[in-house]
């Protein structure tokens, strides 16, 4: 994501000065091949809302962006918001953040970590608690941030190996830490309805107008985030090899004594189970069943919604189980969803048949893509994005890639569909450099437990795990199921 620019010196003038005049640039500029005047207007928008998400900040640049979208002739501003912060994306962005950020106030995040951590069959199986830790990192990843995921478990972590006597900055801290910060985006891809989810699938209904059935989509997410997981398990034993001698006798279990599973926490089991079977469940039923008509009409956002009216309304001593205007002021990302909201109307705008952009695309990519086969163009993908997405911001490259990726995939025969959801996955793996995600700034960052060769050697191995498990698992299992 884009990193607030200083507020002092030339940054706070420059960035801003660069963004406007690439946004007021398609006025001046002359048309050149297929794209039109509306095209070009267009095109110096997106250009400089791009600039402006990576040099500046991500909430103004997309406010600025939609206001000029509507002065180039999209529609009126009221239009054009409407368009964006009534999607469906946003929608589900502010109520699943307020939904987890109750989760993780009741203590039901930590109760899940403290229960998988302690059970016997880990005792005395190094390897097999340490893909515990990435399953609790998974698990929590979905369901309550990534951010908030990684400190949690670092926080963990770093206790276990400081009372164990393992070295800061030594192969198992570097490790297990850089193993969580690489396993915690993983959860968000499995859902598609979490905002890193929805940019890609906005992205391929922009540009095919097609959907992903639910279901398949987690199961393939699902077979490809265990793969990914497993093979940096196996590259921690054979190539980082990791000493995992002072892991074998250690009894975890007597922690499990102390867990208070209250009967808020069980409440909320109750209504993820619940969640989780109304998004799933039209995937499996018949069409002509009342249950799948009304959980379509329903959707995503009535079944969170009315989750929420259900929070609202039950009570827990005395006390309303949510307190709604709490939590969604501190829960809430502000940045997220106003760069959401901008992607809708900007996709449309790129994909318009008047703009004439898709149509010079296709045409610049059509010596690489065209003879390719459907399989070929879902190896150049995957391995196209795990390696930009560690030198470029990885949701601009969503954001920008997706929508042309989908389109060039439809054309040259290959399944769009794939291709979003393998994009979603391979720019997810932005680890290698201290540029390429957020995540990776934190781990580069973390000078103190993770030295810098450790974190570009590990970093580098992460991506290669997530581009064979894309290769051997993601493209012939997806090309099977969606």
């Amino acid at each position: 994501m884009g990193e607030t620019a200083k507020k002092s010196g030339v940054g706070l003038w420059l960035h801003p000065a660069i963004m406007v005049v690439l946004m007021l640039s398609g006025w001046i500029l002359p048309t050149f091949g297929t794209i039109t005047e509306f095209g070009i207007k267009v095109l110096g928008i997106f250009l400089g809302m791009m600039w402006g998400w990576i040099f500046i900040d991500l909430i103004w640049p997309s406010l600025l962006g939609m206001i000029m979208l509507s002065m180039c002739g999209l529609g009126t501003a009221t239009q054009v918001f409407a368009s964006g912060f009534g999607s469906e994306i946003v929608l589900l962005v502010i109520f699943f953040s307020i939904f987890t950020a109750w989760l993780e106030d009741i203590g039901l995040t930590n109760t899940m970590t403290q229960w998988m951590l302690t059970r016997k069959v880990l005792k005395g199986r190094p390897y097999l608690f340490i893909f515990m830790i990435f399953l609790v990192t998974f698990i929590c990843g979905a369901f309550v941030g990534i951010y908030a995921t990684i400190f949690l478990m670092w926080g963990i972590t770093k206790k276990m190996l400081t009372k164990l006597g393992y070295e800061k900055r030594g192969k198992m801290a570097a490790f297990l830490l850089i193993g969580i910060a690489y396993v915690s985006i993983m959860g968000m891809c499995v859902k598609p309805w979490t905002p890193w989810s929805m940019m890609g699938l906005k992205g391929l209904t922009t540009a095919t107008n097609l959907t992903v059935d639910f279901l398949p989509y987690s199961g393939l997410m699902i077979a490809i985030s265990f793969t990914a997981i497993l093979l940096f398990v196996v590259a921690g034993k054979f190539i980082i090899r990791v000493d995992v001698t002072k892991l074998k006798d250690v009894d975890f279990t007597t922690l499990g004594e102390k867990i208070d599973y209250n009967t808020q926490q069980k409440f909320a089991t109750a209504l993820l189970l619940l969640i989780v079977l109304a998004l799933y469940l039209p995937s499996t039923l018949s069409k002509d069943l009342w249950i799948y008509a009304v959980l379509s009409k329903l959707g995503a956002v009535g079944v969170i919604t009315g989750i929420t009216v259900i929070l609202c309304f039950v009570r827990f001593q005395g006390e309303p189980a949510i307190n709604f205007g709490k939590l969604a002021a501190k829960s809430i990302p502000w940045p997220m969803v106003c760069l959401l909201a901008s992607v809708g109307p900007m996709g449309t705008a790129l994909m318009h048949s008047e703009a004439g952009i898709t149509k010079m695309v296709l045409g610049l990519m059509k010596p690489i893509f065209a003879g390719q086969s459907p399989m070929m163009i879902y190896i150049l993908v995957c391995v196209i994005c795990c390696v930009l997405t560690q030198f470029m911001n990885n949701t601009v490259l969503l954001v920008a890639m997706t929508p042309l990726m989908c389109q060039l995939a439809q054309a040259f025969g290959a399944n769009p569909v794939l291709v979003a959801v393998l994009m979603i996955f391979a720019l997810s793996s932005a680890l290698a450099t201290p540029g390429a995600s957020s995540r990776a700034g934190l781990v580069f960052g973390n000078s103190e437990w993770i030295s810098t060769g450790q974190a570009y050697f590990q970093g580098i191995i992460s991506v290669v795990c997530v581009i064979i498990a894309l290769l051997c698992v993601g493209v012939p299992l997806g090309m099977m199921i969606l």
